[in-house]
């Protein structure tokens, strides 16, 4: 920032990683709303969440990272679904650490029993 800007005084820790932390939180949260199917859609015209406001007051309740995302644009969904769409393990395929350690376990045990041949 200071080589291409010099007169600017920013500094890219502070401000470029605020940024970034917003923008992952609001994915997040914008990512968890659609896939929640419960009167959530999202308007790929105005790259908004669409619902109602009762549906919407009701999930800030329980999600306050979601205040404020209502009807507010987001153009950034889909090329941020590159960077984080995989982030987060959930459901009937999420690994957890002992399948993690278990199949590492398998690998190298296969791993022995070929070098042993």
């Amino acid at each position: 920032m200071a080589a291409k800007v010099p007169s600017s005084n920013l500094k890219a820790t502070p401000h470029i990683k605020s940024r970034y932390n917003l923008l992952k939180r609001q994915f997040h949260a914008i990512n968890e709303m659609i896939n929640h199917n419960n009167g959530f859609g999202w308007n790929n015209v105005e790259k908004c969440i669409n619902t109602s406001k009762d549906v919407f007051d009701d999930w800030v309740k329980r999600h306050l990272t979601t205040i404020g995302l209502r009807n507010r644009e987001f153009p950034h969904l889909d090329d941020l679904m590159f960077v984080w769409g995989k982030d987060r393990a959930t459901g009937a395929g999420a690994e957890t650490l002992t399948d993690a350690v278990e199949e590492i376990n398998l690998c190298d045990e296969e791993t022995t029993n070929l070098s042993v041949k």
